[in-house]
């Protein structure tokens, strides 16, 4: 196994002064940046190859630079776009755009939004003026079938009363009390009793790519080809944790991520015959 100290992976850590957030793009975009606090020092083995450059200590650190330069014009995450005002979401089954009106399912790892949760049936779809129903309704009535597991994306920036920590600084489940306007967060809940009617949890997201990606911090490029990238989640903790990351680069220098469930063999392997985009269109 490739190995980096933890003197030498932590470095890029200061490059990133906010304590979890990444502005770009005149403020358009937030990422998450969270520091790790659990990295694993060992990298795949891979063997030399004539196709592909090993990324070295100082690539690695250069990468994040470049994002801290603004170098870096990050154009789609899980091919989802992140240009626009990123205030409003995007209902993933009708693709309208709207603010806090978005429901979040927790399974499905998808927005709804207000006309499509009334979509019970096809003809509540019609009477909504819905064009497409047919191609939502397995999808919108799989999401129903775990109702419960639907929360308002009640994504309003909130203060703890308990602690002071800011909802874009802590994601998770909220308990918040509207009649008494009090909000609690995920480490102040433990501390306290909420049996009353009057507090509800609250699906409170950092940003609108954590689920899906994480922490920007949580992954290393490992390779590259061309201007295309490779990257490798070596932080424990995180879901994604051993997953590969492809990072695709147009002629416009627009940057798309998106994360595979590929292992690594078998994208080197495929991309020995194919750009590192044709093969990331093959599997989309």
């Amino acid at each position: 196994m490739q190995k980096i100290s933890d003197i030498k992976m932590g470095t890029w850590f200061n490059l990133f002064t906010n304590k979890n957030n990444f502005f770009i793009d005149g403020n358009i975009l937030r990422l998450d940046v969270t520091k790790p606090q659990n990295y694993d020092f060992d990298l795949p083995d891979i063997q030399s190859s004539e196709f592909f450059e090993k990324m070295t200590f100082a690539s690695i650190y250069d990468y994040f630079v470049d994002f801290v330069s603004c170098n870096i014009n990050l154009t789609s995450i899980n091919g989802k776009t992140v240009a626009g005002d990123m205030s409003k979401y995007t209902c993933d089954y009708c693709k309208t755009a709207e603010n806090i009106l978005l429901k979040f399912c927790v399974v499905c790892n998808k927005y709804m939004c207000k006309l499509c949760f009334e979509e019970k049936t096809e003809e509540e779809a019609k009477q909504n003026g819905a064009k497409k129903w047919e191609q939502r309704k397995d999808a919108i009535l799989h999401c129903f079938s775990h109702l419960d597991k639907l929360i308002y994306n009640d994504n309003l920036t909130v203060k703890c009363d308990g602690c002071g920590i800011f909802s874009l600084d802590l994601s998770g489940v909220w308990k918040q009390n509207r009649d008494d306007d009090m909000d609690f967060c995920p480490l102040c809940v433990p501390k306290g009793i909420f049996s009353s009617d009057k507090w509800c949890d609250i699906q409170r997201i950092s940003e609108s790519f954590r689920p899906c990606f994480g922490s920007l911090l949580d992954w290393i490029p490992i390779l590259k080809k061309k201007d295309d990238m490779i990257f490798y989640n070596i932080n424990k903790q995180s879901p994604h944790y051993h997953k590969i990351m492809l990072n695709c680069v147009d002629t416009y220098n627009k940057h798309e991520f998106f994360v595979c469930s590929s292992t690594l063999q078998e994208i080197v392997n495929s991309c020995t015959r194919m750009d590192i985009k044709e093969y990331l269109e093959s599997i989309k």
